[in-house]
């Protein structure tokens, strides 16, 4: 990452360049052989340009490898996000698919499987192995433990986007308050990264759509159900929901519900919040209007 950035913003323009910066830096004084340190920038430079992040010929970072320093995502997690969304064009995706490449990342933190769950989560990931953007090692391989702590780590913001009281989840996977939304502020980032990956790498089919609908779901905590009502002001994952499971679903349903129920389902102020966005705020019978403007 932090040779990445030296190159994209033209601090470093050389070989030389960047050799001379790594060496005078406290790492370098701590590795003591400044050879070993050359020649590990140079794997590193090496694995920069095999990734498409710097031109071969010079040392300049390619548009991809400059966003990637921009959003400040490590460069290994770029590239694998890359090609997994690859993989993503010609493949029946669903949430999980999004959320294990998440998980997969050296950014998400993965919470730790107790020996009590294993079995659990090794189903799970046995059960979604089919829509996921890459091979499942072997249970023999070293790989395979962490392939585990990812599914648990999809698991859990799976069940936040299916509505699962965040009381019961924090419980279920030892996570501590406030801890899902500080994962999911993560995913957001990552997400955002991987559409502008997708955007800049032209990745067919529909998969800047369905990352665009899974960071709505993130950001609230629902079901793809309820994306169209999440999108007005006041409405979140609870009054949504409670709105939807009582018909009212769509612009339409909002114009033609009466006040009185839109105000005994999410309150007064609420309910004419939500009238008002969709054009409906003169509507009310004249003997309802003190009432309306209390």
């Amino acid at each position: 990452m932090h040779t990445l950035s030296l190159v994209a913003s033209s601090f470093c323009t050389s070989t030389s360049g960047l050799l001379e910066f790594f060496r005078k830096t406290f790492y370098a004084h701590q590795y003591g052989s400044m050879d070993e340190v050359d020649e590990k920038v140079g794997d590193i430079v090496e694995q920069l340009r095999e990734y498409g992040f710097l031109k071969e010929e010079e040392m300049k970072a390619t548009k991809t490898g400059k966003r990637v320093s921009e959003l400040y995502i490590d460069p290994e997690s770029a590239n694998m996000m890359l090609e997994q969304l690859r993989n993503a064009e010609e493949k029946d995706t669903k949430a999980v698919s999004y959320l294990f490449m998440l998980s997969r990342t050296t950014e998400m933190r993965k919470p730790r499987v107790k020996n009590k769950e294993w079995s659990e989560i090794e189903q799970a990931l046995m059960d979604a192995e089919e829509y996921l953007l890459e091979d499942v090692p072997k249970e023999w391989n070293t790989d395979y433990d962490r392939f585990i702590e990812c599914m648990k780590n999809a698991l859990l913001m799976q069940g936040w986007i299916s509505e699962l009281d965040e009381e019961k989840l924090m419980s279920k996977y030892d996570i501590a308050p406030g801890g899902i939304r500080a994962k999911t502020r993560d995913a957001d980032w990552l997400l955002y990264g991987a559409q502008e990956l997708a955007r800049m790498k032209d990745i067919e089919g529909d998969v800047e759509k369905d990352i665009e609908k899974l960071r709505l779901r993130l950001q609230h905590g629902i079901k793809e159900d309820l994306l169209n009502l999440v999108s007005y002001d006041r409405i979140g994952r609870a009054r949504a929901r409670k709105l939807y499971d009582h018909g009212i679903r769509d612009q339409e349903d909002i114009r033609e519900v009466s006040f009185e129920k839109l105000k005994k389902l999410i309150g007064k102020k609420t309910g004419k919040k939500l009238k008002k966005q969709v054009g409906e705020e003169n509507i009310f019978d004249r003997e309802n209007i003190t009432d309306y403007f209390e």
